[in-house]
């Protein structure tokens, strides 16, 4: 893992207009940067990705927040 790359991820949403919730680590696996959405956000969870150079996008799985959006980055966004 990248050190800093939750944080610059964070700045790069702001920075976009994007409210941030909060950042933090995934103790996880995904295989590439993925924006994951509850019900009824998939359209908001594929323009933050858009907006992020991020080509997955996904229903939000068990362990992950259902309330809103949530970006897991593996590498830097732009």
């Amino acid at each position: 893992m990248e050190p800093g790359l939750a944080r610059s991820a964070g700045a790069t949403v702001t920075a976009r207009g994007w409210t941030l919730a909060g950042v933090g680590n995934w103790r996880g696996y995904v295989p590439a940067s993925t924006v994951y959405y509850p019900a009824g956000r998939e359209a908001e969870a594929r323009q933050l990705a858009a907006d992020l150079g991020v080509s997955a996008v996904a229903p939000a799985p068990a362990g992950i927040n259902r309330q809103r959006l949530t970006l897991i980055v593996v590498a830097p966004v732009t």
